[in-house]
């Protein structure tokens, strides 16, 4: 869904505290994942934060080493996180 995003817009993720323990317990881990979406994203703003400094680090997946440098931000808030898209690759984030 991001690369659909337009310059500029925001992609919207809800209802991260299912990523966390209380309701990890009640539905665990299935199919391809190994991590929560929550830890996902922190790897994701690893690579946003760091940029040019993270020479050591690999990226997580494909998704995230080919689409980070067109991510503005990634802001967590309460049970959220909103992800900007910057208008053009190598500008800063909106």
């Amino acid at each position: 869904m991001f690369p659909l995003i337009v310059p500029g817009g925001f992609f919207i993720m809800e209802d991260l505290d299912t990523s966390f323990e209380a309701h990890l317990k009640q539905a665990p881990f299935e199919g391809f994942s190994s991590i929560s979406t929550f830890d996902y994203l922190v790897k994701l703003s690893r690579l946003v934060c760091g940029e040019q400094s993270m020479s050591t680090e690999m990226a997580y997946d494909l998704f995230i080493n080919s689409h980070h440098a067109i991510v503005g931000s990634v802001e967590f808030g309460r049970r959220t996180a909103i992800i900007s898209k910057k208008y053009m690759r190598g500008s800063g984030p909106i």
